[in-house]
């Protein structure tokens, strides 16, 4: 989950959790998002937050560290949808 610790994604990965999926890994950059708002979630063993490369931007590092694992959610770029 890319940009979880925002309103939306910390709802998501709580939702996740709840419905019983057997990981979520979070990537935050806190440029928006705050920590406070994955409490709950990371008391989960399944969560886990990814402190190195929490940014879109950061391409390499996601993909090596997400490789073949099933879903990716990205809700990063909210400022730019809000500048359109």
């Amino acid at each position: 989950m890319i940009d979880g610790a925002g309103l939306i994604g910390s709802h998501l990965v709580d939702q996740l959790l709840a419905y019983g999926v057997q990981q979520v890994r979070v990537y935050d950059n806190f440029s928006r998002g705050v920590r406070a708002n994955l409490e709950q979630a990371l008391k989960d063993n399944r969560c886990e937050f990814f402190a190195d490369g929490g940014d879109i931007l950061h391409k390499e590092i996601l993909l090596k560290n997400h490789g073949n694992n099933g879903w990716c959610y990205s809700l990063g770029g909210t400022l730019a949808a809000a500048v359109l």
